[in-house]
C-alpha cells in the first residue's frame, strides 16, 4: 500500500480562496479580522462584494473549495507561512 499523503500538492489558505471568488459573481470569501469579531462571524466569512455586508459567517474554505471543484482530490490545503 502506497503512502498516498506525501503525493498531494500543498495549495495555500489564500490561494484557495482566489479560486473560490472567481467562481464567485457577487459575493466573496473574506478573513475575518480581530479575534473578536472571529467569535462572531469564523474565521472566513462571505461578503457580499458591492455593499461588503456579511452575508454568510463561518465558512470553511476546505471543504466549500471540494464541493465547488475548484479543489482537485490531489491537493492538500496548508496555511501559508
Amino acid at each position: 500500500m502506497r503512502n498516498t499523503k506525501s503525493k498531494l500538492k500543498p495549495v495555500t489558505v489564500a490561494a484557495l480562496i482566489k479560486r473560490i471568488n472567481r467562481k464567485f459573481k457577487i459575493n466573496k470569501v473574506r478573513v475575518t479580522r480581530g479575534r473578536r469579531k472571529c467569535r462572531v462571524s469564523g474565521a472566513y466569512h462571505l461578503a457580499d462584494a458591492n455593499t461588503k455586508a456579511v452575508v454568510l459567517t463561518h465558512v470553511k474554505p476546505e471543504r466549500w473549495g471540494r464541493e465547488m471543484g475548484v479543489l482537485n482530490p490531489w491537493e492538500k490545503v496548508v496555511r501559508s507561512g
